[in-house]
């Protein structure tokens, strides 16, 4: 059948009430999606004639493999993430960013295919696709919370598993983390060393109110780390806001309104970079400087980082060599001489720009 004028994916998506993602996911012939929702998208595809290819990663299909929503005969590695990552594709979300351009070009490098699935806690996947001869195994993106570990350990017993970026959630098996440790001391090294001694650290709690796993390492790596540099110490400069109505400004408005409050303010905040690039505007908006008022040092690196004005000291996290070591680990699970049970830590980074600066004297104060 000729393809129709404009038949899109996003036409193939809205036809059946489903997102571009998943469309997408279906197309390369994931089969990590229910049955009815498969059915569906293929069937529109049929009747809108739709025959283009997902923008973003080329994955080579098997276009009557695809017809007949079978899995592909092919090599592959699933990269299993929440599906709420999923709905924002195009956001800064380092899983996006960093991981899976990273993990594409390293398998494609070593021919092999990247599959992109993910997962939600009423899922009941197909797991027949994934068997020696069509799968290197499956990579697991964390929600951070220890969830859907029923279905993680369903896809253990189809196949080798590397966990990324949490240790949390099935000790002693393999995952490739950053290294929290790391990414807290490296950061108050160098505020200290720019002679700050009140360092304050802010998060958002979730709707729910329950800490990642990655929110409570980071505090619990703070303290020991302004410990051990000799620095102040106070619980009131670990700042955590639950999101409202409007995300990220209303969180990052009320830590503003406490800082502002507060007799001995912290001189420079830690903050995920997310936060701290709202953290930028809210202090411009009440006329406060940084790093005059106050240093700002990011965690996570991202191009807008050093877009933004100031450009913001970052800690890189080095999620792409996480993602680099992350394939390594998977294929050494594949051959039973190799396996083993080992957490790798990934280094992160230092990135010094200028939102951080010596304190002042009238801060010091």
């Amino acid at each position: 059948m000729a393809a129709r004028t404009g038949s899109t994916m996003q036409k193939v998506a809205d036809s059946v009430g489903v997102s571009v993602s998943t469309v997408s996911r279906i197309l390369n012939s994931s089969t990590f999606a229910k049955k009815k929702t498969r059915e569906s998208v293929l069937a529109a595809v049929t009747n809108l004639g739709y025959q283009g290819r997902p923008r973003g990663l080329a994955l080579k299909m098997d276009e009557a493999a695809v017809t007949r929503g079978k899995p592909l005969a092919h090599k592959q590695i699933m990269l299993f993430a929440p599906e709420q990552k999923f709905g924002g594709v195009d956001s800064p979300d380092w899983i996006f960013r960093d991981v899976v351009p990273t993990l594409h070009r390293v398998l494609r490098e070593k021919g092999l295919h990247l599959l992109l699935a993910s997962y939600h806690e009423d899922d009941a996947p197909d797991l027949s696709n994934l068997n020696a001869e069509q799968s290197c195994g499956v990579l697991w993106m964390a929600d951070g919370h220890g969830q859907n570990q029923a279905l993680l350990a369903r896809i253990v017993s189809c196949a080798p598993v590397v966990v990324i970026n949490d240790d949390s959630i099935w000790p002693p098996k393999a995952c490739v983390i950053g290294n929290n440790r790391m990414v807290m001391f490296k950061a108050v090294e160098h505020l200290a060393g720019l002679g700050h001694r009140r360092i304050g650290y802010f998060d958002a709690l979730p709707t729910a109110g329950k800490l990642s796993v990655h929110t409570r390492e980071r505090i619990a790596e703070l303290r020991q780390a302004i410990e051990s540099f000799g620095l102040e110490s106070n619980s009131d400069w670990i700042i955590m806001e639950r999101f409202g109505i409007n995300g990220h400004p209303q969180a990052v408005a009320k830590a503003m309104d406490h800082l502002t409050a507060m007799k001995s303010p912290p001189t420079a905040l830690i903050a995920p970079l997310c936060y701290a690039l709202q953290f930028l505007k809210e202090m411009r908006e009440r006329n406060r400087c940084v790093p005059e008022d106050m240093s700002l040092l990011a965690i996570d690196n991202a191009a807008v980082a050093e877009m933004v004005e100031p450009a913001l000291t970052v800690i890189d996290c080095n999620f792409r060599g996480c993602a680099e070591t992350a394939v390594e680990l998977l294929l050494e699970q594949t051959d039973p001489q190799k396996r083993s049970a080992k957490t790798v830590l990934v280094e992160p980074k230092l990135i010094v720009r200028r939102s951080t600066s010596a304190i002042a004297e009238a801060q010091s104060q």
